[in-house]
């Protein structure tokens, strides 16, 4: 089959599903044929922010060399290892609260997260969605974004600003856009 799909059930625990989803993974890259992984929860793979899963890096380091895309998604920006990071070539940054976390802190979490982007300097692609909410109001633009609006494209950095409140986003950082829709 050209996909599997995974569904754990209800008594499954995290710890038994990052043992199996491992060994997937190992068989999906030792036969180096052409896939795309999407490791869904993400974070729960790695021991901590700073150690990431051995799988996790083999493929996210030499996966492109076999044909293999490795998507990661997480909600836990903070559990996630940089490293990991740092071998994505498109980031998808969606800033949305959730019952325990304020945008206040999502957006410090994410602003450390491009900063980290634009100083490593490698060609990228960042998509913020719901960007008005990293600007304090439509005439201060976040210090970031400008940052990598204004220069990004010199470092090989794409940036795309998603809002669906125009009215809240800073002009400057429209006036950097090469294309609206």
């Amino acid at each position: 089959y050209p996909y599997i799909l995974c569904v754990p059930t209800a008594r499954t625990k995290t710890v038994d599903l990052v043992e199996q989803y491992t060994e997937l993974i190992d068989t999906i890259y030792v036969a180096a044929e052409e896939r795309t992984i999407i490791v869904e929860e993400a974070h729960n793979f790695n021991k901590n922010a700073s150690s990431p899963s051995p799988i996790l890096e083999l493929v996210a380091r030499e996966g492109r060399g076999r044909k293999i895309s490795l998507w990661m998604v997480t909600q836990r920006i903070q559990d996630f290892p940089k490293l990991l990071w740092s071998q994505c070539r498109y980031t998808y940054v969606l800033c949305v609260p959730t019952a325990r976390t304020k945008t206040a802190e999502l957006v410090e979490q994410y602003t450390e997260l491009i900063d980290t982007f634009y100083v490593a300097g490698e060609e990228r692609t960042i998509i913020v969605e719901e960007a008005h909410n990293f600007n304090k109001n439509a005439s201060s633009p976040s210090p970031i974004l400008e940052l990598v609006a204004r220069e990004g494209r010199g470092r090989k950095i794409s940036l795309w600003m998603v809002t669906q409140r125009i009215q809240d986003f800073p002009k400057l950082l429209w006036s950097q856009c090469r294309y609206t829709y």
